[in-house]
């Protein structure tokens, strides 16, 4: 146990409701009994509103609980407009194949009328043959990278079309890098609404996917360079590592 005047912070950065649904029923009593009865002097600091309100739900005083946004390093991404040769259509990261969304995307990609096009499908190969993304001649396997930036300036249009998200490093930094997202409407997502280079799709609707993805080719989805000024001016503003940290140092020295 920690000292009686230490401060102490819960950082929360998993779909905390996911989490619990899938547990059997003595690891949901432990959850109740860790958020309503462990939490006594914690303070929680959740990247997520929604898994704050589950912990809140669980027993965690609301008093006590703070969603704090995820920051990025702006640093590490390449901010120049994109060319119009990216190697991929389309990118996704699939390390999750059902959370990520990849089965909709299979499924969207049999759906599709125009056949000609490309999709990074970033995942280590022994996850690549568990789904059935090796059946469809567009989808790519791509290994991990050390720099992500190389995989955003690769691409055209970022998929990220998961069933459950915190706040996402991934979202932000493919909108930074100039990307055109297609997006799920969970609701960790909606605050990408007031990015204007974010489309969204209904959660595990692989026609509404193939729909836009179509769009996407044709030319009308695209990212204007003012759309792009803005949106990078969004993120700079409320979802950059130093407005984070600045963010941070306020809930600890309070």
């Amino acid at each position: 146990m920690a000292p009686k005047n230490t401060k102490i912070f819960w950082h929360l950065h998993d779909a905390l409701d996911l989490i619990y649904r899938k547990s059997g029923r003595l690891y949901r009593v432990l959850w109740k009994i860790q958020y309503a009865l462990v939490s006594k002097r914690a303070t929680l600091l959740s990247v997520s509103e929604q898994a704050k309100q589950f912990a809140i739900q669980l027993g965690f005083s609301k008093e006590r609980a703070y969603f704090i946004p995820n920051g990025i390093d702006l640093k590490r991404i390449n901010a120049e407009m994109k060319s119009g040769n990216q190697r991929y259509d389309f990118l996704i990261f699939a390390w999750d194949y059902y959370r990520k969304g990849v089965d909709v995307l299979v499924n969207a990609v049999k759906q599709m009328k125009i056949h000609e096009f490309t999709c990074g499908v970033v995942s280590d190969k022994e996850e690549w043959k568990k789904g059935d993304c090796v059946i469809c001649k567009n989808l790519i396997q791509q290994d991990p990278v050390s720099n992500v930036s190389e995989l955003y300036s690769q691409s055209k249009c970022f998929l990220h079309i998961s069933r459950y998200e915190g706040l996402s490093y991934a979202l932000l930094e493919a909108i930074y890098a100039g990307c055109i997202v297609i997006c799920s409407d969970i609701e960790q997502n909606m605050f990408a609404k007031k990015f204007p280079t974010v489309y969204f799709v209904p959660v595990g609707d692989s026609s509404s996917l193939c729909e836009a993805m179509e769009k996407v080719l044709n030319g009308d989805f695209t990212v204007t360079k003012e759309a792009l000024v803005l949106s990078r001016e969004f993120i700079k503003n409320e979802y950059s590592l130093e407005n984070w940290t600045n963010t941070m140092k306020k809930m600890y020295f309070r």
